[in-house]
C-alpha cells in the first residue's frame, strides 16, 4: 500500500510540476504579446503622430476622430456616409403543421445583401487609411429611416423604417421591402499599428481594427483579454490533470 501512495504522489508531483513550467511558458507568451501595447507611443493629436513618426519607437496607439472626403451615397437617401449596406426582405408565405392541421403565415424574409458601398479611405490627424485594410465593422448602424434621410421622391414609399419597392399600404405576396446599415461621415475610435516608412501596418493581426472607444477602453480589452486567455488555460490543464491523476488512482486500486 505504501508504494502505491508513493507512486500516486510522483505521479502527482510530476503533473504538478508539469502544470507550473506550462502555465509559466504560456504566461510569459501572453505577457511578451500583450507588452507592445503596454510600450507602444499614445498618440491623441498630430502633434504627437509626427513626433512618434521620428521616433524609434514605432508601436503606436492612436485616438482620434475618423472621417473621409470620398463618402458614397445610393440615390434614395439624403445623406452621404463613410459605408452603406443596402439589404432587402421578401414578403413570403409559410406553412406550420399543427397535428393534423396545417396553417399558414405571412412574414417578412431577409432576401439579399443588394448593395454595400464603402469610402475608399478614412483619414485621421491627416493620414489616410485604405479601408479595405481596416476593420470598421463595430460603427455599422440600423439608420433610421425618416422623410429627413430619404429623398423627398421616395416619401410615399416610406413606412415603419423601411422603404418598399412598391406601395407599403398594399402588401402582397413577393413584395420586397428595404433597410440600411450605415457608418456615419465620422466616428471615433482608437487603433494599435505599427509605423514602418511611413506606412501604417496592423500588429498581432491581418488587418488594422477600429476599437470603439479611448485608449484606456482599448487597455482594459487587451487586459480583459489576456486573463481569460490565462484563466482557460488553467482550466483546461487543471481538468486534464485530474483527469491523469484519477486514471493512475484507478489503476493502482485494481
Amino acid at each position: 500500500m505504501k508504494k502505491e501512495n508513493l507512486g500516486l504522489g510522483m505521479v502527482l508531483v510530476l503533473v504538478l510540476v508539469i502544470e507550473i513550467f506550462g502555465y509559466s511558458t504560456i504566461s510569459n507568451k501572453l505577457d511578451e504579446k500583450y507588452e507592445k501595447y503596454d510600450n507602444a507611443m499614445k498618440i491623441t493629436s498630430q502633434e504627437d503622430l509626427q513626433e512618434a513618426i521620428k521616433g524609434k519607437n514605432n508601436n503606436v496607439i492612436i485616438e482620434g476622430d475618423f472621417s473621409s472626403d470620398a463618402l458614397v451615397a445610393v440615390e434614395e437617401l439624403s445623406e452621404e456616409y463613410i459605408s452603406i449596406k443596402k439589404i432587402s426582405q421578401k414578403y413570403n408565405k409559410h406553412f406550420r403543421r399543427a397535428g393534423k392541421v396545417t396553417r399558414h403565415y405571412k412574414r417578412w424574409d431577409r432576401y439579399k445583401m443588394e448593395k454595400s458601398l464603402s469610402s475608399e479611405y478614412v483619414t485621421i490627424f491627416g493620414i489616410k487609411l485604405n479601408t479595405n485594410k481596416l476593420d470598421i465593422s463595430d460603427y455599422y448602424e440600423r439608420l433610421s429611416l425618416t422623410d429627413d434621410t430619404v429623398v423627398d421622391d421616395m416619401h410615399s414609399k416610406l413606412e415603419e423604417d423601411y422603404l418598399y419597392q412598391n406601395s407599403p399600404k398594399e402588401k402582397s405576396l413577393g413584395d420586397i421591402r428595404y433597410y440600411y446599415q450605415v457608418i456615419p461621415k465620422e466616428f471615433h475610435g482608437t487603433i494599435f499599428v505599427n509605423i514602418s516608412n511611413n506606412e501604417y501596418s496592423p500588429i498581432n493581426s491581418d488587418i488594422i481594427k477600429v476599437h470603439k472607444g479611448t485608449t484606456d477602453d482599448l487597455f482594459d480589452e487587451v487586459q480583459e483579454s489576456k486573463i481569460l486567455l490565462k484563466i482557460t488555460f488553467v482550466t483546461i490543464f487543471s481538468l486534464t490533470i485530474v483527469g491523469i491523476f484519477f486514471i493512475f488512482w484507478k489503476g493502482f486500486q485494481n
